[in-house]
């Protein structure tokens, strides 16, 4: 049986992610007002690839994100694009909640204590399902925050906008590439709400239609095109990759680097290996010793020594 549509409550103080296919809509609700998704997204084959913040915002030229903005990668690929939204802003400036914030705002509470009354926060959701993937704290980059709105005041600090999400507001992605979304219901870092927050949210997940040439998202900023043809190249060569990949003899072939040369490094001595990410290659060379330190001479080449100088003398 064909998964056409799918759909799934995530509740609040709580985190999900999955890996979806290009061509992908996910649409978010927001379920009782105010809610907000901290989102990341990952390259699923190459795992180094992540959704970069700055870029987006930048080659967009705005501050804010809303229907017609794409998503980028950090090698100036298009995630996703926003090709609905109700509310006409979702910031990605603000990042993380974390523990301490949250405990200061609204007191700590655990799990293994409070269950599902608990305190999360957005930076600790996040490496848990992180961790699913072999990722973890180093691989954590500046997230989106769907559903908040910040604003600035005369002196320049930012806050968050309260009210700005209605019960019902609703945000759909459409998926460029295969990408791994990591999302929590956390509370946004700069919120001030009286108690601790708990905002479900609802994820549906069904079949985009095709990207057209006068598509919106695409000629809404002349660098989204570009991002479009960075994808168009990516797919290409991937497709292509592949194609030559399974035409390659078993044997190593000359542009491969003796074995004694290499090792294979990966970092599953001190997390979960990777499920989808690729062994790294890295040469290995005996230490260069360092050119002004005197020659280490060996006893068959020592100089002979004063008193055996004159015994020969003589």
């Amino acid at each position: 049986m064909t998964l056409t549509t799918y759909t799934t409550e995530v509740a609040g103080a709580s985190h999900w992610s999955l890996r979806v296919r290009k061509g992908t809509l996910m649409r978010l609700t927001d379920l009782a007002g105010d809610a907000n998704v901290g989102m990341l997204f990952y390259n699923p084959e190459n795992l180094l690839e992540r959704y970069n913040a700055p870029d987006t915002l930048k080659c967009q030229h705005t501050f804010k994100l809303t229907r017609g903005n794409c998503l980028y990668s950090d090698m100036g690929r298009i995630f996703a694009s926003i090709v609905e939204d109700d509310l006409g802003w979702h910031e990605s400036v603000c990042g993380n909640s974390n523990a301490a914030q949250v405990a200061e705002r609204w007191g700590a509470r655990d799990y293994q204590n409070a269950r599902n009354e608990w305190h999360q926060n957005g930076y600790d959701a996040f490496l848990v399902e992180l961790a699913k993937y072999g990722l973890g704290r180093a691989d954590m980059a500046a997230n989106l925050n769907l559903f908040s709105k910040v604003a600035t005041d005369d002196e320049g600090r930012m806050q968050l906008v309260a009210g700005h999400s209605k019960a019902g507001s609703q945000v759909a992605l459409r998926f460029e590439m295969d990408t791994l979304v990591v999302l929590h219901s956390c509370p946004h870092p700069l919120s001030s709400a009286d108690s601790y927050p708990y905002t479900p949210v609802r994820i549906e997940l069904s079949q985009a239609a095709p990207v057209s040439d006068d598509d919106f998202c695409r000629n809404f900023r002349s660098e989204n095109q570009r991002g479009f043809q960075n994808n168009a190249l990516y797919h290409r060569a991937s497709k292509r990759g592949h194609h030559d990949q399974a035409q390659l003899p078993p044997a190593r072939t000359a542009l491969s680097p003796p074995p004694s040369a290499l090792a294979i490094t990966t970092s599953a001595s001190s997390r979960p290996a990777r499920p989808c990410a690729c062994w790294t290659w890295r040469a290995i060379r005996p230490p260069t010793p360092c050119s002004s330190a005197p020659p280490i001479r060996s006893s068959a080449t020592a100089p002979p020594t004063p008193s055996a100088s004159r015994a020969t003398s003589t």
